[in-house]
């Protein structure tokens, strides 16, 4: 922790008392003021789960999201999006847990109305999910799996707006900490990815600010 931050058991108390508080999640909310919702997007990626996360409490009621999958031990970011790839609704199940599980819960915490589009991968190919989105009135951009019997088709062309989706994951997992999980808790790991987007999303703002306050000053150039 470089010394200008204070001391690192400061800012970390810090961290878990705006946890504690919702703090991070009221942030997210603040920017997600304006999201384009012609269609969105669904995703997932696997994160290494540190050593340190071992020694959480057991509790029946309690879901450390820790699971082992072809990726190793650790967890899963399910994360639904905007058509421009800006963070709506995230969940962090195991990593032994399948997409599809969590296509539908993303999308109810979201909003109960219905979307005009949603583009996924073909791992959210399954027929009772796309039973769901036709009955929502929800136009489903999902390829089919490899082997279907019955493929159903996609617009190609929409589809590739899921590129938007897969850069912000890549943004958002250049953190060292959010490609490896380091946090014992779900929930403050869940906190932290919502404290990253919410970065994330606070750089892209600002950036179309200053593209929009060069524009006027070139227009006001022009004019004057």
């Amino acid at each position: 922790m470089p010394a200008e931050y204070d001391k690192w058991n400061s800012v970390y108390r810090r961290y878990v008392h705006g946890c504690d508080r919702g703090v991070w999640r009221r942030l997210m909310a603040y920017l997600q003021a304006d999201p384009d919702l012609s269609a969105v997007q669904l995703d997932s990626t696997i994160v290494r789960a540190h050593v340190s996360v071992a020694g959480a409490p057991k509790h029946p009621r309690t879901d450390h999201a820790l699971g082992r999958s072809w990726g190793g031990f650790g967890t899963q970011i399910h994360i639904l999006a905007d058509r421009c790839g800006w963070l709506l609704r995230l969940r962090v199940p195991g990593a032994q847990r399948h997409d599809s599980t969590q296509a539908r819960a993303l999308v109810e915490a979201w909003t109960d109305t219905p979307l005009p589009c949603l583009i996924a991968d073909r791992a959210y190919d399954g027929d009772g999910f796309r039973a769901w989105l036709v009955q929502r009135g929800t136009e489903a951009v999902i390829p089919a799996r490899k082997g279907r019997t019955n493929p159903q088709p996609h617009d190609p062309e929409l589809y590739k707006a899921r590129n938007a989706i897969e850069r912000g994951i890549g943004r958002l997992k250049q953190g060292r900490r959010v490609a490896t999980r380091y946090d014992k808790y779900a929930h403050w790991f869940l906190d932290f990815l919502l404290l990253g987007g919410s970065l994330d999303l606070a750089e892209i703002l600002n950036q179309h600010a200053l593209e929009e306050s060069t524009d006027l000053e070139k227009l006001h150039t022009r004019l004057y």
